[in-house]
């Protein structure tokens, strides 16, 4: 079995070629440790590296939460586990690499189990296919077709397209959460 497919769908083949996928371009984490670490010591290492936060990762590279510099800074003589973000929102392998072009920090990608696959730079080439007006038309349209195949000849209220949408963020990896905030923009941009 290749890399891919130990992170695809439980290891199950997968088919299409609608990627890159997440875990196509996703890069090994730059910085990461454990979360009994001196704090202070792990600022010093970011500093060192020229980053501002750390992956906190558990055993089986399990990605318990992440630390950003200046709660390390200021910790003194606590762990980074008592100062780091419980759980970061993470993604899914399989979530269309392109969805994630308007990220404006890194996104941690973990297998269904929360095993660590990589990251997702904002400035990866594969995040950003979305952002030319061909990408854009593309996914509409094809949010579009998914709304009519899935109502069919009949009307959906405003309520019925929202949860749908919801729904398909969700499957696609999304967290609730930002699904919830992705489609209060698409509304404040389309009140606009």
């Amino acid at each position: 079995m290749d890399g891919k497919a130990d992170w695809m769908a439980f290891g199950l083949p997968v088919e299409g070629d609608e990627g890159p996928f997440a875990g196509d371009v996703a890069v090994t984490a730059a910085s990461t440790c454990s979360p009994d670490e001196p704090a202070a010591e792990v600022a010093r290492r970011l500093a060192e590296l020229g980053t501002d936060r750390v992956l906190v990762l558990g055993p089986g590279d399990v990605v318990l939460g992440m630390a950003r510099c200046p709660a390390l800074e200021e910790a003194g003589e606590e762990t980074v586990g008592e100062v780091m973000e419980v759980v970061p929102t993470t993604i899914r392998p399989s979530v269309v690499a392109s969805s994630l072009a308007d990220a404006d920090e890194p996104v941690v990608v973990t297998t269904a189990a929360g095993t660590l696959v990589g990251v997702v730079e904002p400035t990866d080439e594969g995040a950003h296919g979305a952002h030319d007006e061909e990408g854009v038309a593309a996914a509409v349209v094809e949010t579009a077709q998914a709304v009519q195949e899935h109502f069919g000849d009949r009307q959906p209220s405003e309520e019925e397209v929202g949860e749908f949408l919801r729904e398909r963020l969700v499957a696609e990896g999304r967290s609730p959460e930002e699904a919830d905030r992705i489609l209060q923009g698409a509304d404040d941009t389309g009140s606009e």
